[in-house]
């Protein structure tokens, strides 16, 4: 359970894709019934692969050069450090990162 407000936000940043795909499905399919731990499970696995799926997307294209791709050993070594040093190159990044519209199979819409 996050401990302060930006952890609280990093969880429904993180949990957002998986939450969005389990509603659009249930949308689809309104007879599924689950229970609260299949619920979770979904909404946990698909927030995983898609979050999964945009890094390595990112990480590719700015591995060939197509765009800047933040040092990800360096900001998980010193986040803060790393963070206030290349916050105007790390800010765009992340929210292209997370406004990125994948569905829960991995498929760009």
């Amino acid at each position: 359970m996050p401990t302060n407000v930006a952890g609280l936000v990093l969880l429904i940043t993180l949990a957002l894709p998986g939450y969005v795909y389990h509603r659009a499905v249930d949308r689809h399919v309104p007879e599924r019934v689950h229970t609260a731990f299949q619920e979770v499970l979904s909404i946990l696995f698909v927030s995983v692969a898609v979050d999964v799926a945009v890094i390595a997307l990112f990480m590719s294209g700015s591995a060939y050069g197509l765009w800047y791709g933040p040092d990800l050993s360096a900001l998980l070594d010193r986040p803060g450090a790393y963070g206030l040093r290349h916050f105007s190159e790390l800010v765009p990044w992340g929210a292209t990162a997370l406004l990125t519209p994948i569905d829960g199979l991995g498929r760009a819409q």
